[in-house]
């Protein structure tokens, strides 16, 4: 009773066929839906039968050999249009850059889970991936150096007139933090890294040249602790009650705009 019956069989087989047949002779990326529900049907009647398209159960070569044309096609259309646009990015355009290597992943992504598509079937745009990779990697040089630039800049003998220059430093730095540090590498490690704990976290790029900022941060004041100013104000609250509800008023006496 479990079983398919010939006709869900029958049908199951019809759609495959219809799917694959509705392909278009050159497949462009602009027929990637086609090709996933071509790959969809396949998918759906190998579940029901265990086994591809089959006629008098034998497999139906020539319908297979269609869709698979077509999943080559689709796949060096693709390796087309990116390896294009990949030769006309600017090495430093940071933004066209994700932008293209998104899309690249989006492809990748819908590829593989296609019939027949495995991890090599793509392994053409993860080269161009890979290519984009080191563009970024060239910028976040370049932005590692502009935050040593401007550590370095600060004097060993720091003065109040060297505040904008260790103010810009420290604002370059946040900002490189900010933008690198890779939360989801730190707690999900890569496979045979060498630095599991370490890798990702960006504040740990300057080593010591961090304190040399830090020192000069010190000498003017500017790293204080803001828990030393909040420890510091008297607060003083009362509260009334009644039924369904609590009044609460406070005073603060101290320096009360404290961000945070």
């Amino acid at each position: 009773a479990a079983l398919p019956t010939q006709d869900a069989v029958k049908a199951s087989a019809k759609a495959a066929r219809t799917a694959i047949e509705a392909l278009p002779a050159n497949v462009t990326t602009a027929d990637l839906a086609a090709v996933q529900a071509a790959s969809d049907a396949i998918k759906a009647h190998k579940k029901l039968v265990g086994d591809d398209l089959t006629t008098n159960g034998k497999n139906d070569t020539l319908t297979i050999t269609a869709y698979e044309t077509a999943l080559n096609q689709l796949v060096r259309s693709y390796n087309s249009q990116f390896a294009q646009e990949v030769a006309k990015v600017s090495d430093t355009d940071e933004a066209a850059i994700k932008t293209i290597k998104a899309d690249i992943t989006t492809a990748v992504d819908a590829i593989e889970a296609l019939y027949r598509a495995n991890k090599n079937t793509c392994t053409y745009m993860k080269t161009l991936k890979e290519t984009l990779n080191t563009y970024l990697g060239k910028i976040k040089d370049n932005d590692k150096k502009a935050v040593e630039d401007a550590i370095k800049a600060i004097p060993i003998n720091v003065t109040e007139a060297d505040k904008a220059t260790v103010v810009k430093a420290r604002e370059l730095y946040d900002a490189y933090v900010a933008k690198y540090n890779d939360y989801e590498h730190l707690y999900d490690h890569e496979a045979g890294c060498n630095d599991p704990y370490t890798h990702g976290y960006a504040a740990d790029d300057f080593g010591t040249l961090l304190g040399s900022l830090t020192a000069a941060e010190t000498v003017l004041g500017l790293n204080v602790n803001p828990a030393d100013a909040v420890e510091a104000l008297k607060i003083v609250a009362k509260s009334t009650a009644k039924k369904g509800s609590i009044t609460v008023k406070w005073t603060v006496k101290g320096e009360a705009d404290i961000d945070g």
